[in-house]
C-alpha cells in the first residue's frame, strides 16, 4: 500500500496543456456541460470482456510507429523508446491486439490499488506488451477518478539488470512500468506521473457514430539530448496518440502522429 500511495502522490494536474494542442482549445471550449453520465462508464471493467482492435501501420522510415515507456527494476529506472515491429511471419494487413479482463486483481504488481483488473493477452502481432509478464488496470476512486495501465516486465527483457549481465539469476526482480490511461477531470487537463514526459491529455466531449464519446491526447516528449541542430535517432522523436472513448464501450479509436505523419492506427471491432 505504501508504494501505491506513493504513486498515486506523485500525480501531477496542470492547467495548460501543452502548445501541440492549442488548436483544439476553441473546440474543446465549445462543449458545455460535463459528459454524460460518470467516469467510470466510458472505460468498462466487466470480467470477461473482450477488445480486438484492428491496427493499420501506416509509418515511414523516418517517422516509425513507436512505443514508450519507464520501466522501474529494483535499484533504478530507465526511459525504453522503440518501435514497432510484426511478430513473426504476420500478414501486415491483418494486425490485432486483442486481450479481455480476465479477474479482479487485489493487487496489480508494484501497486495495491483498492480496485484493479488483469488483462489476459489474446493475441499481440505486433508486440504492444512483448517482455510483459502480467498486465493490469489499477484504479483510483477519489476527488477523481483515474486509470494505470501496469505492465510487469520479465527480469530476462531489454534493460533489466540480470539481461545480458552474465551473472545469471542477479538480481531476478520484474520490472514495472506505469502510465496513465484514462481519468475524469473537466476539458485541457493534463495529467501524468512526476518525473516522466509522458501525459494524458483530457480535450473533451465528442461524438462517435452518434454515441456520446471523450477525446484525450498522450503526449510523449522528445528526448532530452533531442536538439533541433543534431537529432541522433529517430526513435528521439516526440509523439501524440489521439485517443477516443464511448460510453459503455470503451477505447473505441486511438492514431498515432510522429513529426506530423501519421504513423499507426487502431480500431476497436465491436
Amino acid at each position: 500500500m505504501f508504494v501505491a500511495v506513493c504513486i498515486l502522490t506523485s500525480i501531477s494536474c496542470n492547467e495548460s496543456a501543452n502548445s501541440k494542442v492549442k488548436d483544439q482549445r476553441t473546440e474543446a471550449s465549445e462543449r458545455t456541460g460535463v459528459p454524460p453520465g460518470k467516469p467510470e462508464e466510458y472505460f468498462p471493467t466487466d470480467i470477461g470482456r473482450r477488445f480486438d482492435y484492428k491496427i493499420e501501420l501506416t509509418e515511414s522510415d523516418k517517422a516509425p510507429a513507436m512505443n514508450h515507456e519507464q520501466v522501474r527494476w529494483s535499484r533504478y529506472r530507465i526511459e525504453t523508446r522503440g518501435r514497432y515491429l510484426l511478430i513473426g511471419d504476420i500478414d501486415r494487413n491483418d494486425l490485432h491486439l486483442i486481450f479481455k479482463i480476465k479477474g479482479v486483481a487485489l493487487k496489480q504488481g508494484a501497486l495495491e490499488y483498492p480496485e484493479g483488473y488483469e488483462l489476459e493477452i489474446e493475441r499481440d502481432d505486433i508486440g504492444v506488451f512483448k517482455y510483459c509478464k502480467n498486465v493490469f488496470w489499477a484504479i483510483h476512486r477519489g476527488d477523481s477518478y483515474q486509470v494505470l495501465l501496469v505492465t510487469e516486465k520479465d527480469p530476462n527483457s531489454p534493460g533489466a539488470m540480470m539481461s545480458g549481465s552474465g551473472w545469471g539469476g542477479y538480481d531476478a526482480e520484474p520490472g514495472h512500468a506505469l502510465r496513465i490511461a484514462f481519468f475524469g477531470e473537466k476539458p485541457m487537463i493534463s495529467m501524468g506521473l512526476s518525473g516522466e514526459n509522458d501525459s494524458l491529455i483530457f480535450v473533451g466531449r465528442t461524438e462517435h457514430k452518434g454515441r456520446s464519446a471523450l477525446s484525450f491526447i498522450r503526449q510523449v516528449t522528445a528526448n532530452e539530448s533531442e536538439s533541433e541542430e543534431k537529432k541522433d535517432s529517430i526513435l528521439d522523436h516526440g509523439f501524440e496518440e489521439q485517443i477516443t472513448f464511448v460510453r459503455g464501450v470503451g477505447m473505441v479509436q486511438l492514431t498515432q502522429v510522429v513529426e506530423n505523419t501519421v504513423t499507426m492506427k487502431w480500431t476497436l471491432l465491436e
